[in-house]
Order: structure tokens, then sequence, then C-alpha cells
């Protein structure tokens, strides 16, 4: 065991701070391997109280008291894993084989344990008995079903198996991961000439050239995987779109960070894990307790996405190529072609500048408009308190987030929007510190809640400012950080998101709704020089392009959820190659092959060391949801009092506690309208009644309710 200082160790023996907010400022890399062996040995010590409790099983002692024991853990692994999203290194990166083999034995021996497996067992046979609360129901089920869900119920021999897998499954999950990171590490897009960059906004190169002094480049430009976008969209230099395309799609797919073997495991274990479970493949495992219940049900909810979206999508392709090759004579169109003239035919069709809608979007004033918006939507209020809790590095925000009604504090909030490369993992996310619940000694606590992003971070003195894509990105994760800011249980483990996976971006994607009202749009959109709020003409552009390539979109989320399916259902005997499995699912669901040697799977981190695995049809499904939510707002109120206090209500602060069915029930009164999605993007056609949307059976329209 590691020798430590307990009284210097900030996660062993943190500073009195408020609210119990992690000392973010003062951990090392060094602390966390003594913090491990600390907690670990912590709950050894309270797992052999509650197995050997003399006393009879209650819901107290077993129940609750297990879930106690997350607790226990619980800051030290929130704090690693979140510094190996936004704050990693290469020493914490090599920890990472560590930490698994120490957390991954003990967990599955305690689920694999019988003696404590027969106390819950007692409980839950008895629970109709026990007179518990619909939460306390929940957790039962969920404590009984991660028993069985970690074989409890195989022989000896069974056991040991399912351990070997989880284990195996564990560090190579973690492998992809680290991959993916180490691999966009090695590999920037340094820019020599300034005049590749032509037509990249000039505050966009600025920032690429304050990127590039901070690495030690002055006089370059250097552009990563998560602030390639621009250049994509905007660059006139089609060798450079070529280079920064390539460069991500190549992701992980040759050399010492090559993914193709780490796939080829992840899959075989998961099958194997799956069969030993008495399941016909990983899907069936996954679907088995989420909305879908199964892969037949995800599978006709995204063929009736395809019929929907491909006809529209190919007239959509076959606009823009046409407008490659009249422009710029282009007759091998590619992959990366497409950002550039769909853009420039996007600005011709609207006669709008996507240029120019940026200068009215600075980050600082889109936060305002989403807090603004959050604020009068569920009568809450977000207080700036930058310099009152530690942060990780000097651009995090940070605010303390009150309950209009009651003037109690129920969340803290923190920001982190600018990329870092070799710092930070790319994309968009949110997080929970802390979600909400009871701490060790029965006290509730506030939680604690993290949302993330990669823009830009601009050069000194000017504003970053966003697409609006970028917007909209910064309304879905503030949805997902409303999820566990407004979470109300008792219990930590059923707050927030912790939901189905088919359920979980409803509460995300509904917020981008507001994102582009008018009404909302005039709380923030101010130019950048001027101030002046957005005219009502660009704002009428704006909405009007709202459905813009809206077939293309949808094609391109169902093609990314068909490419999900087919990994989790294949029989790993049966694959060829990585490219075979992918080029098999572009035939039937995508409109351009793979360009070269380029994959997304090796790179799709979603689905392999991600929780999306048989998952990513959850947000094409979550948009039907979302879709049919907000159609009860437009057709009363933006803000109507009762609608926003009954979404807060049923919704978002009841996270786990019931079944994500019966939550839309509650606050929509009915089953989801299947429909509402098309119809939302003008897709669908007259009089269409189908009935193959979202559902577990014939009779029933729409996401069927769990069971």
């Amino acid at each position: 065991m590691t020798t430590h200082d307990d009284t210097t160790n900030p996660l062993i023996n943190p500073p009195a701070l408020p609210h119990g907010v992690p000392a973010f400022d003062r951990i090392k890399v060094e602390h966390f391997k003594p913090a491990f062996e600390y907690f670990m040995a912590k709950s050894q010590a309270a797992l052999d109280e509650i197995r050997f409790n003399p006393d009879a099983p209650t819901f107290e002692n077993t129940i609750e008291a297990l879930e106690r024991l997350d607790g226990i853990t619980h800051p030290v692994i929130s704090a690693y894993y979140n510094f190996t999203s936004f704050n990693t290194s290469k020493e914490l990166m090599e920890m990472s084989d560590w930490v698994t083999n120490l957390l991954t034995p003990p967990r599955i021996a305690m689920m694999q344990d019988k003696g404590l497996f027969e106390r819950v067992q007692t409980i839950y046979e008895n629970r109709k008995a026990l007179k518990l609360s619909t939460e306390q129901n929940t957790l039962l089920k969920k404590t009984y079903r991660a028993f069985l869900g970690t074989g409890i119920h195989l022989p000896p021999e069974g056991k040991v198996r399912f351990q070997e897998i989880a284990e195996a499954l564990a560090k190579a999950t973690e492998e992809f991961d680290q991959n993916n990171i180490k691999d966009a590490e090695a590999n920037p897009i340094i820019v020599d000439d300034i005049q590749l960059l032509d037509g990249v906004p000039k505050d966009v190169i600025n920032a690429y050239a304050t990127a590039a002094e901070e690495k030690g480049l002055t006089g370059k430009w250097l552009i990563s995987d998560a602030t390639s976008t621009p250049v994509l969209l905007y660059g006139k230099n089609r060798d450079l779109r070529a280079r920064v395309h390539t460069t991500s799609m190549e992701q992980s797919t040759s050399g010492a960070y090559d993914n193709h073997d780490t796939i080829m495991k992840i899959i075989t274990l998961r099958k194997d894990q799956a069969n030993l479970m008495g399941f016909e493949t990983y899907a069936h495992m996954a679907l088995s307790t989420r909305m879908a219940k199964n892969p037949e049900t995800v599978l006709n909810f995204l063929d009736r996405n395809l019929k929907a979206y491909r006809p529209r999508a190919e007239e959509h392709l076959n606009r823009i190529q046409k407008l490659a090759r009249d422009m710029d004579a282009i007759t091998d169109f590619k992959p990366y072609d497409y950002a550039y003239y769909n853009n420039i035919n996007m600005q011709r069709s609207f006669n709008v500048d996507n240029q120019e809608i940026r200068k009215y979007f600075s980050l600082d004033n889109v936060l305002k408009g989403v807090m603004t918006h959050a604020e009068k939507l569920f009568n809450i209020r977000f207080t700036p308190a930058d310099g009152q809790y530690p942060v990780w590095n000097d651009d995090v925000k940070t605010f303390d987030v009150h309950d209009q009604k009651t003037g109690k504090q129920i969340g803290v909030f923190y920001g982190d929007y600018f990329a870092r490369a070799g710092n930070k993992q790319d994309g968009a996310w949110m997080n929970a510190f802390r979600n909400a619940g009871i701490d060790q000694d029965g006290k509730q606590q506030i939680p604690l809640i993290l949302n993330c992003c990669n823009f830009l971070k601009p050069a000194k003195g000017e504003p970053c400012l966003l697409s609006l894509e970028d917007v909209i990105t910064v309304f879905h994760e503030m949805g997902h950080g409303l999820h566990g800011l407004l979470g109300k249980g008792r219990y930590a483990s059923l707050n927030g998101t912790n939901v189905t996976r088919d359920f979980v971006e409803l509460p995300s994607q509904v917020q981008e709704n507001w994102a582009m009202e008018k009404d909302v749009l005039k709380t923030y959109a101010f130019h950048k020089d001027t101030g002046a709020v957005i005219p009502d003409d660009l704002i009428d552009k704006i909405i009007a392009k709202s459905n813009y390539a809206a077939g293309y979109a949808g094609l391109r989320q169902t093609y990314f959820g068909l490419l999900d399916m087919e990994w989790q259902t294949i029989d790993p005997a049966n694959v060829t190659s990585v490219e075979d499995v992918e080029d098999s699912v572009i035939a039937r669901a995508w409109l351009m092959p793979r360009n070269g040697t380029g994959l997304m799977s090796t790179s799709f981190g979603h689905i392999f060391p991600g929780g999306y695995a048989a998952g990513y049809y959850g947000y094409k499904w979550a948009e039907v949801l979302d879709a049919d939510v907000f159609a009860k707002f437009k057709a009363t109120d933006l803000y109507d009092r009762k609608l926003g206090d009954d979404l807060r209500r049923h919704i978002y602060e009841k996270g786990g506690t019931r079944q994500a069915s019966n939550l839309f029930r509650a606050f929509m009164g009915r089953n989801p309208d299947p429909d509402a999605l098309l119809r939302r993007e003008g897709l669908l056609p007259a009089n269409d009644n189908a009935d193959a949307a979202p559902q577990a059976s014939q009779k029933r329209k729409g996401p069927a309710p769990a069971p």
C-alpha cells in the first residue's frame, strides 16, 4: 500500500469549503493513489458491516446502506474520472490500468456475494409488506436487478467467467478511450502559411495563432480536432479541408494508438457476457431495461427514420454536389467538401451569412441567455460565484443556483467552455461531481454539476463567437445540467441523469427548442461591436432555415444509430474487418463512402468506451419525445408557469426515481406521439398515420411503458 499523509491530501482530508465542493486547485496526480487506497479500505470496512450485520435485513440496514457505500469512494472516483476528461496528463492516463484493477474486482466480488444477495433478496421478496415509498421501491428494484445483472445466479464457474469478462471489458474500454486521446494529442494540425486559412473568420484565425503560441509555435496556427469545424465550414483551401477531415477520420486507425483490435476485444467480450447471462446479443441484454425493450423495436424505429430521411437527404446531397461542380468544377466530391458547399448553399437559399450571424452570439451573452431562460422556465436563479469555489483552470466559471420560490440554494454549477489541446477531451458533455442525495450522515446534499464544451478560445481582448450549432450545444448541455441541478430525490444513484439511456436526452434536447425562438433570441443575441439586438429580419431567416437539410441531418443520426446496433448485435466470428462492418452499414444507411482509410468506428467513443452501446438511437428517440413536449408549450405559452412547474416536477426533479415512460405520461397525460418529430421537421407526408414509430408492441404508439 502506498504511504500517504492524510493531512495534506485534499482528497482524503479536504479543506472546509462551502457545500463540500472539491478543492480542485489543490488536487495533484500524486494524491490519487493514496486516496483510492484509503477510501477503498473504508468502503470494505463499511461493506463488512452490512454483510455481517447480525440483525435481520431491512431496507435501511441493507439497501440504503449499500447506497451510502457508493458515497464513500465517490469523491476520489469522481475526481479521477473528471480529471481524465478535462484536466488530464500523461501521468494521469498511465494510472488507468492501476485504477481499473483496483476498482473492478472488489465490485464484482461484492455483487456476487451470496450472503449479501440473500439479504437483498429477503427484502425484495417482502417488499409489498414494507410500505416503501415509490423512490424506495425503485432503489430496491435497481439494487436487486444489479445483483442479477452481475451474475449472482450463475454457477461458480460462471461467476468466475463473469468477473474475467468484466475486468477485461473495463481495460479494453479504457484502452479505446486512451488511444483516442493520445492519437489526437500526437497528431495536431499545424499550419505555417496563413494563406491556407483563406475564408476562415479572422477571430478564429487569431485564436488558432494564440493556441500555437501557447505551445511554443509562434508564427504558426494550431488546429485541433475539437476546433477544426470553422476550417471545414469556411476554408476555401480544399487541401486543408481534406487534411483536417482526414486527420479526424483516421483517428486511432493505425500506428501505436490503433483501435481495430480494441474494437474486436470489446464486441467479443460483450457478446460473451450477454450469452453468459442468457441473452442472444449484447443489444438484447442492454435494451432489456430500457424503454425500447428489445433490438427489434429499435431497428423498426430506425428503419422508419431511414425511409423518411433518405429520399430527402439524397435530394439535398445532389444539390450540394451540383453546386460544387458549378462553382469549382469539382467532379470527385468528397466528405470534406460537404460542410463548405452546404454552408454556401444555405447562405444563398436564405440570403444569410453565417459569419455575420456569429457576431450576435458571444459566449458570455449566450450563457446569460440560457440562464435567463432556465430562470423563467423553472423559477430558479443563477448567481455568478467566480472566486468562491476552487477550479482546475482559470477559464472555468462557477454559479450558485437558487430556487426563486423558497430562496434556498439548490446547486452549484461549473462551466468549462474552452478547448485545451492535449489536456481536455473533445466534444461537449455534462457530468455531476455529486448528485443530489443524502450523505453518509443522512443529510441532504445539493448537487455539483458541470458543463464542458470545446469552443475555440479567442485571442486576448476578443469575444468568443459561437455558431448557431454552438448555441444549440450550450442549451443542450444546460438541459443535462438542469436535470442534475433540479434533482430532489433522497438517493444520488436515482437523481439527475441516472435514467434509461433512451430517456436521458429528453431533458437536454427539449431545451434546444427555446434557443431559436424569437422572444428568447432577443434576450441574448447582441452584436459584438454595436451591442444592437439581433434584428427581426435576421431572426426570421434563422427560423426559416431551422429545418434546412433536416433529411440529411436525420439520416446522419440514423446511420450512427444503425452502426451502433450493428456492432452490438453482430457475431464477432463473422467480422472480416472493421472496415467491412462500417461499409455494410454505409451501403444501406448513408450517402457517401468512407474517405480513404478513414473510419467512424475507431473513434466512436459513445458506443465503445461510453455508455451509449446499443443506445445511440436514443438521440432520435428522445427527439420524438422532445418535439412532443415542446409542442405543448408552443400551444400555450413558452413560459407558462404551470407547464414549467409541471415539467420541473415530473421530469427534471424525478430523475430515475420512477419509470421513464411513467414520467413522460405524468407530464403529457398520454403516451408519446410518434409523428411529432417528423411533423416538426416538415418531413411527414400528408395524412401519414403510420404506426411504426418508437413502440414496444403493435398495439401501442410511441415508446412503450416499462413493465
